[in-house]
């Protein structure tokens, strides 16, 4: 996807479209072995420039990160390099066609006077195999000055080469009178302007949001029954728009007309340095709105401003910028509609024409209809003529500038042609207003309408359970069993009780911040505040709700804090104040048994709590498990449990396949390992069944566990997977890489090494399939970033996405289908969530697929120490276990999924079956 936008500073410096015929070229000859920059590359290729700048390289290349994303599926690595792929030759078009500025060229010569774009676009597209768009045309045309011309801001091109007359008889041949005698009636190529009957409509005098008879519904009757409006805003910075879309696309159908003034808002700083420079500098302020705007546009405002364009291409609309001359905004906000019939209806209101000044706040306009007596008809002349006096330049207050640029971005960034497109989008806008009307009417929580049938049966079993054990407890559910909905439903039945609501969502991560705001709004609920490092005015919007509290108000809310914000000072400092009433909501409550957030927990009061986890118990942390079953009053088996098993069994979760393979210790890695060993089995005192120097056994276990980590074995094992599952089969395939346990001295090596070993693995992909495509997923990369990635991978275009330290809490990819667990460890808690973001459900799979290397000393080693054998079984038994737990579970386990690792337990002599069955009891 190409955005017009983002190239619009560099378009006279840089040739976009031109890059890429470059950039295309290049990936036909590549090898699948070359790494390139993409600064580098455009510093290299002067043909790509119109005007080498040295300065612009690094924004260009930011540019175009995003567009070779988009187009070829590519992404840089860390270090900004991009990896090209083999070329195939299917996979390549080349291109024959005769080109875009060519043909265009072409058409322009056998002209006598320019041309509208969009006739210019039928006969490339009628010449060519492949269509282009408008947006891409009137992008090269733009980028090419040499031969091209834009008259002003007309959406009209001609050629340099050519001398032009007057252009003002340039429409006089595309002008049609129909001949209707009731009234005149012209014709603009399809365009028609309709009879329009605004009297026919019944105004209310007075609209309010607050209201029976809201402001949309006044905008909405105005647009589709009246011919011209003449609109005088105030202030524009923040304007959405969205209200006026609807019947925007009908007045334009109606081959409605319009004018327009628009007040920037700037500062009182800025006011005093523009005030006397020429207006282009306020003319700056609208385009640096509007583009800020774009960021956030909804479908609403995309509708509004493509109408907007649309009359504009066809020199229907005027616009003009007002400013006072001393220091402010001009305020006034009305307008006038009129019909063909000459009737008129005048509005004006202290709102602002903003999205929430129109819906949220509680606003209202006053409405004059010139039909209904003398007196309307005399204060609607009124309106006309304050209108006129600010439109003419003839108030004294005032300075009137035109408003070129500002049209021409608009053209650029929607270029738009066809009506009926434009009403077909705004039917669908109205459906949704009619949806969300619909839903502010009910004003009030309620359970998601995506779900129609409400609440499922467990859901509302697990409510009930919650509040049989004094609504405090854990709900022990599966990934992907709808933990989250099932605790907001606890939220929303106690709301049903208290008439009020108040919510505490302590979360481990910022994403999943951003999908639990998404699921309370899902409910309904409102007043939400995230707190986390990402909103900076947290702390304010507490102030100001306590504040509201201490006056005695009511006030419902939702607090969203990730753990780390949730033990911070601050936090704790406002919070015993909100917890009256509060419902506490921990979300991955394992996070709760570390010792920051265990302290912060001691201080809690408040009294409703539930604590949601796929995996409760803490491992290896018995204090850590019995702290958070003492804070939601609960054990094993838990107020609420939904195990995997049932999850797989109700199909709520995919069934998978399972295979562990064996990666040994090679030799030299043996002789480390052996003599670290031998070190712990000296510190080892069997009587007290303990170390003499816990502290340095302690260091001497993260050592060798790092031995296993990194061992080189799986580089092969990981190569035999590959080459299991074969090129054909390998797509939506996560690998989880190692990453070992660090120690303040050898952090920054232990984290190269996680890097190194990373590319090791995506080479041996590389060399085994040259033509899969993939890319890695780690904590270093931006937000934005990884979403680019995650969307590239759930659309097919990555293969193989390559993760380390990520993908475990608040990532869902159903489509996801393999997963190469290279990173052995004894805390099954990673691996469980690492399996759920794998059996979420899909129309697409039928099956997981799960590899799991298991890593051991090898014990046919000559340097391997039968004394070790103790120590090393309760080693082995601790990956054994979960082995087990993902062994029983498979669907492969009665056809000898774990058969594997015979060899292994029955050296250390372990009962692997035992081991399933107990697991199997246990989850049963």
């Amino acid at each position: 996807m190409i955005d017009i936008t983002l190239r619009m500073d560099y378009a006279d410096v840089f040739d976009f479209d031109k890059f890429h015929e470059v950039f295309r070229q290049q990936l036909t000859v590549a090898k699948g072995d070359e790494c390139i920059t993409l600064a580098s590359f455009i510093e290299d290729h002067h043909e790509v420039w119109h005007d080498y700048s040295l300065s612009k390289i690094a924004k260009i290349a930011e540019v175009l990160a995003t567009e070779v994303a988009d187009l070829y599926g590519l992404f840089p690595d860390p270090d900004d390099r991009i990896t090209l792929p083999k070329f195939v030759k299917q996979q390549i078009k080349k291109e024959t066609e005769q080109g875009i500025r060519e043909l265009a060229k072409e058409y322009l010569e056998g002209k006598r006077k320019p041309q509208k774009l969009h006739t210019i676009l039928d006969y490339i597209n009628s010449r060519r195999k492949t269509s282009t768009t408008r947006r891409n045309l009137q992008s090269s045309l733009i980028q090419d000055k040499v031969n091209f011309v834009h008259f002003n801001d007309e959406d009209t091109w001609g050629l340099r080469s050519k001398p032009y007359k007057d252009h003002s008889a340039w429409d006089e041949d595309e002008v049609i009178d129909h001949g209707h005698s009731d009234e005149s009636v012209w014709c603009a190529r399809e365009e028609v302007i309709i009879r329009t009957d605004i009297a026919s409509q019944n105004f209310e005098l007075r609209y309010s949001s607050k209201r029976e008879h809201k402001p949309t519904e006044f905008f909405t009757k105005a647009l589709i029954n009246s011919s011209h409006l003449d609109l005088g805003l105030g202030y524009f910075s923040s304007a959405c728009f969205n209200v006026l879309a609807c019947g925007f696309a009908h007045f334009v159908k109606n081959g409605g007309n319009m004018r327009m003034y628009i007040n920037p808002s700037v500062t009182e700083d800025d006011y005093k340095l523009l005030k006397n420079s020429d207006y282009e500098g306020f003319e700056q302020y609208m385009i640096q709105s509007y583009d800020r705007l774009l960021k956030i546009f909804s479908r609403r405002d995309e509708l509004f401003f493509r109408c907007l364009s649309y009359l504009i291409s066809q020199h229907r609309i005027e616009v003009k910028i007002v400013m006072l001359k001393e220091d402010g905004i001009a305020h006034e906000k009305f307008g006038i509609f009129a019909d063909t019939g000459g009737n008129e209806v005048a509005f004006n209101g202290s709102m602002n024409l903003t999205a929430s000044g129109l819906t949220k706040n509680i606003e209202a306009i006053d409405t004059i209809c010139s039909w209904r007596s003398d007196d309307d008809r005399e204060r609607i002349k009124g309106y006309h003529d304050d209108f006129e006096s600010i439109w003419e330049n003839r108030n004294p207050d005032i300075m009137v500038f035109p408003a070129e640029e500002f049209c021409n971005r608009i053209l650029v960034t929607y270029p738009t042609s066809n009506l009926d497109d434009l009403v077909k989008l705004e039917n669908v806008v109205m459906k949704e207003l009619e949806q969300e009307n619909y839903l502010a009417a009910v004003d009030e929580p309620h359970f998601p309408s995506k779900f129609k049938d409400g609440p499922r049966p467990y859901q509302i079993d697990a409510y009930q359970a919650w509040k049989g054990r004094g609504k405090r407890g854990v709900f022990a559910m599966a990934t992907g069993t709808g933990k989250t909905i099932t605790s907001l439903n606890c939220a929303l039945e106690e709301y049903r009780d208290d008439d009020f609501y108040r919510l505490l969502i302590l979360v481990p991560s910022l994403a999943l911040v951003e999908q639990w705001g998404d699921e309370v709004r899902n409910f309904n609920f409102r007043n939400v505040i995230k707190v986390s490092s990402e909103n900076a005015q947290w702390k304010v919007e507490l102030a100001k709700m306590i504040m509201k509290m201490g006056l005695g108000r009511n006030v419902n809310y939702v607090i969203i804090s990730t753990y780390q914000s949730f033990v911070m000072k601050d936090f704790q400092v406002m919070l015993p104040k909100l917890s009256k009433g509060t419902i506490l909501i921990a979300d991955e409550a394992h996070n709760i048994g570390s010792a920051s957030v265990r302290n912060a927990f001691h201080a809690l009061t408040i009294e409703r709590r539930i604590a949601l986890s796929a995996t409760p118990n803490r491992i290896y942390d018995e204090e850590g498990t019995r702290e958070i079953e003492s804070f939601f009053n609960d054990t094993h088996p838990y107020t609420y449990s939904f195990s995997m098993s049932r999850a797989i069994k109700e199909e709520r979760l995919m069934p998978y396949y399972y295979f562990p393979y064996l990666a040994r210790l090679e030799d030299d890695e043996m002789v480390e390992y052996a003599r670290i060993t031998r070190q712990l089995v000296q510190m080892y005192n069997s009587n007290k069944g303990g170390f003499s120097d816990p502290e340095r056994a302690r260091k001497l276990l993260l050592l060798r566990k790092n031995l296993l980590h990194k061992a080189r074995n799986k580089m092969a094992v990981f190569r035999q997977i590959l080459q299991t599952i074969g090129e054909d089969k390998l797509k939506y395939c996560f690998v989880y890489s190692a990453a070992g346990k660090r120690t303040r001295l050898d952090e920054i090596d232990d984290e190269r090494l996680d890097e190194y070993i990373l590319k090791e693995m995506q080479a041996v992909l590389k060399q085994t399939f040259p033509n899969v495509t993939c890319n890695s997923y780690t904590g270093e990369d931006s937000k934005e970033m990884r979403r680019q990635k995650l969307a590239a991978f759930a659309e097919g275009r990555l293969n193989v996405l390559f993760a380390k330290n990520c993908l475990d809490e608040g990532v869902d990819v159903p489509r996801a289908e393999y997963g190469i667990f290279t990173s052995s460890t004894g805390n099954p808690r990673q691996f469980i969530q690492r399996r759920g973001r794998l059996l979420r459900r899909h129309e697409d799979k039928t099956f997981a697929y799960i590899y799991d290397m298991v890593v051991v000393p090898n014990f046919h080693s000559p340097h391997y120490d039968r004394r070790f054998w103790t120590m090393e079984k309760n080693l082995v038994e601790n990956e054994m276990r979960r082995v087990a737990n993902f062994g029983y579970l498979a669907s492969n386990y009665y056809t000898g999924a774990l058969s594997m690792l015979d060899e292994v337990v029955r050296f250390y002599e372990i009962n692997l079956d035992e081991m399933v069955l107990n697991e199997e009891n246990q989850n049963s």
